[in-house]
């Protein structure tokens, strides 16, 4: 149900087409049971050769068009609705404010995403079993009304019986899906390790050896573990399914009721065709599972009702004049974070504090003291609890008034061009990466920037360009100099921030460096999410011990890096080296890999190819025997006999095989990860 709702949410009458046309399929699947045996019975009496060779021709074709079309539909449909759920997650995380993102897992939106072609598969899957079901019941009420209402009825116990067994089995295999969609977010996490600390663990390698064997590998192995139980699972109940079937066949050949020879033949043929539906009902269980669980975890992501539509556009923001305001006045503010359980949040409260237009404001303190959360609430990321936000004098939100600043913080993401800007001058782009010292290691052209493969403090001098690329009234910078050596971080307080000062810019930076607070207008500084003292340079010296060391001497003339260019070619050569293997892993193909499987579990191979020809000589055997009009006496002992020997057989090899392939598959596969 919550498969169709899934598709429903994408389009209505589409969907509403789709159960039609599966309607249509499984009526005219059903009429053929009903004509195939009848067929094969009676085709070459007289006056029935005209009637079957009109009615069997158009209702298959019928059938065909009509599973082709809801195959064609719920495959669009589902493709559409995957669309829209990605869209909707990404609408929904670009919608989101600050506090709210900060509880997102990453993880799980990542996951979820990656298994949305599992969602559109289930849908599929859950659209042919419905198909299947009717077919199913339009072959009952054919026994029940027209054959023999007694066996119909003992059919439909069996059916029951079918439906509870599947049930059984589905709540095993979704509870097993969703404890695999937890390992797979652990073993994500354990990768991360790898990839984000990778030169860490370079450095540790104790510390990569236990992220690689106690929470990696077991993460793997585990999953492996997990999907081979659901896969045999699976099995299990594809194998029940076939065993319940023989079992009704056989108790219709020797039926304790007066069933004439040619209805016996007509129940086993519509019987056997049974079968086909119910394994297409009975493999789509996995599928279903898993789609399942995925909308489930989806869902678990995102309150109810809080996921926004794709085209749902972001409230436009306040048409005021960028730059047409004198002063912003921040009033009895307080912010509190949430408080962890057995402990106090940290609260932020600023109760009186004015910046101007034009002025550099400068903000210091120790770390944890609520400079960043400040700067938070300043640029409108965090609403405040109390209090109120004033521009020239005049309450606002703002988060409306967003599209004043440019930022650059501490954790900045980096964007590999300028998103949003209809032109942008390259003329002006060149000169800023030559001022910025980046001219030799990146450029920048209609594909955007050439590389992003650069130091943490030229990363942030990109970032700077950007922002000044943007020319926002206000910039904002959470220690922008921290990674700068001393002569740029020199330029970028004695030429850079006086610069956008006097093109009528407001600067606010978080900065520790006090060598250079005479550059700023004013300065704060924050002691316990609050205040403690602001002061302006050219006017008053600081008594604080923070303050009191002396400053050290630095030589502002550029040290030559004759090692820069050689560290970007060969990042370059990396990449290149890196792209090309890639292409050429993929290259391999699927057949490269089956030869792999091959070559690595050959045991395995063999024992398949042994058990492959057990299995479908036993279940051939069974189908003969039970297709057969039934004996008597010592006969009869005999065939019975040969049935349980047969069933044996087939069910030991099946399971056998099953296992053995889901194993072999399994380990086949290239789970390692070289650290």
């Amino acid at each position: 149900m919550n498969l169709f709702k899934f598709l429903w949410s994408a389009s209505g009458s589409a969907a509403l087409n789709i159960v039609i046309l599966s309607v249509i399929n499984g009526i005219s699947g059903g009429m053929l049971l009903i004509l195939f045996p009848g067929a094969a019975l009676n085709i070459s009496s007289e006056g029935q050769y005209l009637f079957y060779a009109v009615t069997l021709p158009i209702t298959t074709i019928v059938f065909l068009v009509s599973r082709h079309l809801a195959q064609q539909r719920t495959e669009a449909l589902a493709g559409r609705a995957v669309e829209d759920m990605v869209l909707s997650v990404t609408n929904t995380v670009r919608h989101a404010e600050l506090p709210a993102f900060e509880q997102f897992s990453q993880p799980d939106i990542l996951m979820s995403i990656s298994d949305a072609q599992t969602i559109s598969d289930a849908a599929v899957k859950n659209m042919e079993s419905l198909q299947a079901y009717i077919t199913l019941l339009i072959g009952w009420l054919y026994i029940f009304f027209y054959l023999s209402p007694f066996f119909g009825l003992f059919l439909l116990g069996v059916r029951l019986l079918q439906i509870l067994i599947k049930e059984m089995f589905r709540k095993i295999i979704g509870s097993l899906v969703r404890e695999q969609l937890k390992e797979e977010k652990e073993i994500f996490t354990a990768f991360r390790n790898h990839l984000y600390g990778f030169r860490e663990l370079k450095f540790n390698r104790s510390k990569s050896e236990d992220i690689f064997d106690n929470y990696l590998l077991p993460g793997i192995e585990s999953c492996m573990r997990i999907r081979i139980r659901s896969r045999l699972y699976g099995a299990e109940l594809m194998i029940t399914g076939i065993l319940t079937h023989l079992v009704t066949m056989a108790c219709c050949t020797s039926f304790p009721m007066s069933l004439a020879p040619e209805d016996v033949t007509r129940i086993v043929i519509i019987l056997f065709f049974v079968l086909q539906s119910d394994m297409l009902i009975n493999s789509s269980v996995q599928n279903i599972a898993e789609g399942n669980a995925a909308l489930e975890q989806l869902r678990r992501l995102f309150d109810p009702g809080a996921l926004r539509k794709g085209d749902e556009d972001i409230r436009t923001p306040s048409r005021k004049p960028a730059g047409d305001f004198h002063s912003v006045t921040m009033d009895d503010i307080r912010f509190a974070y949430p408080a962890p359980p057995g402990g106090q949040g940290f609260s932020v409260r600023i109760e009186n504090l004015t910046i101007r237009a034009g002025e550099i404001l400068f903000i210091v303190g120790g770390n944890g003291n609520g400079k960043s959360t400040f700067m938070n609430i300043l640029t409108g990321l965090y609403p405040p609890d109390e209090g109120v936000i004033k521009i020239d004098g005049h309450p606002v939100l703002m988060k409306e008034y967003r599209h004043v600043f440019s930022a650059v913080f501490a954790d900045f993401h980096l964007f590999d061009r300028f998103y949003g800007s209809d032109a942008v001058d390259e003329a002006r782009v060149r000169e800023l990466l030559r001022l910025t010292e980046l001219e030799g290691k990146i450029r920048y052209g209609q594909d955007g920037f050439t590389t992003l493969d650069l130091s943490t403090g030229q990363r942030k001098r990109l970032a700077l360009v950007i922002a000044m690329i943007e020319d926002r009234p206000v910039f904002v910078f959470d220690e922008w100099a921290a990674d700068q050596d001393p002569h740029f971080r020199h330029y970028f307080y004695e030429n850079i921030l006086p610069s956008l000062k006097k093109k009528g810019k407001t600067v606010i930076a978080i900065t520790h460096d006090d060598r250079y607070f005479h550059v700023a207008d004013k300065v704060i500084r924050m002691e316990y999410g609050g205040i403690s003292e602001q002061w302006r340079p050219d006017r008053e010296k600081p008594a604080h011990p923070l303050f009191s060391r002396k400053p050290i001497s630095f030589s502002p003339k550029k040290k030559p890096h004759p090692s820069d260019e050689a560290v970007f070619r060969d990042g370059q050569d990396t990449g290149e080296k890196t792209e090309r293997q890639d292409r050429e892993h993929s290259g391999k193909g699927l057949l490269k890999q089956i030869r792999q499987i091959f070559r690595e579990e050959r045991d395995a191979v063999k024992k398949i190819l042994c058990l492959l020809p057990l299995f479908a000589f036993s279940l051939v055997s069974l189908s003969v025997i039970l297709i057969q009009t039934p004996l008597q006496g010592q006969a009869a002992g005999t065939q019975g006999i040969w049935i349980v020997l047969l069933l044996i057989l087939m069910v030991t090899a099946f399971r056998r095989l099953q296992k053995t392939f889901y194993q072999a598959v399994e380990n086949g596969l290239p789970v390692s990860v070289s650290v």
